[in-house]
């Protein structure tokens, strides 16, 4: 009852984009909601992390809810692209290209624990993987030496930025604010 869609019949491992919008219906934030065995990892925008984290805690009336911000304790790495889901494979062992969207796998990348998901964002093969903060740079650099000569490379976020503008996707701050509403943002 505190987003737009429905989230209690998520299987484990499964997730979904919902909105959170004010009593006006305006746009708080999209998140992206995984949920895991014990308990749902809530991924927001990254400006609007403490935002959700107040929102959740005050308008969470009778059930038993603690909420935990991972924000600097966590890192998420995105591959993208047509040769993302190979590399994937490759590094963890395991089969992500036969992931559906928005589904998740645990696995070890050279020692280090991540949480697959995959997105297709930008309407591509697309991944996230999720680990704790202090594996990032090892991670990465694993991940583009085992890219290289592939032609995997690193992109900013200029980039992404003009890719997210060309696929249409709203970010907080910019489509998403209180000032439009789920429609308008093109989140039927």
């Amino acid at each position: 009852r505190l987003s737009t869609n429905k989230l209690n019949d998520l299987p484990v491992g499964h997730g979904a984009y919902t909105v959170v919008t004010t009593n006006k219906g305006r746009m708080v934030d999209l998140l992206f909601v995984l949920r895991l065995a014990d308990h749902l990892s809530v991924a927001t925008s990254p400006e609007a992390h403490q935002i959700i984290a107040d929102w959740i805690q005050f308008y969470t009336f009778v059930e038993d809810v603690a909420v935990e911000d991972q924000t600097g304790k966590s890192a998420t790495l995105g591959l993208m692209g047509p040769k993302a889901a190979a590399l994937v494979d490759r590094v963890s062992k395991t089969d992500a290209s036969a992931m559906a969207p928005y589904t998740s796998a645990a696995a070890s990348i050279e020692g280090i624990e991540v949480l697959i998901v995959r997105t297709d964002f930008a309407g591509s093969p697309a991944f996230d993987l999720v680990l704790q903060s202090e594996g990032v740079e090892r991670l990465r650099q694993h991940l583009l030496n085992e890219g290289s000569g592939s032609g995997i490379t690193p992109v900013g976020e200029d980039a992404l930025e003009v890719l997210r503008i060309v696929q249409g996707r709203p970010r907080y701050g910019s489509e998403l604010t209180e000032e439009f509403n789920p429609l308008e943002a093109n989140l039927i």
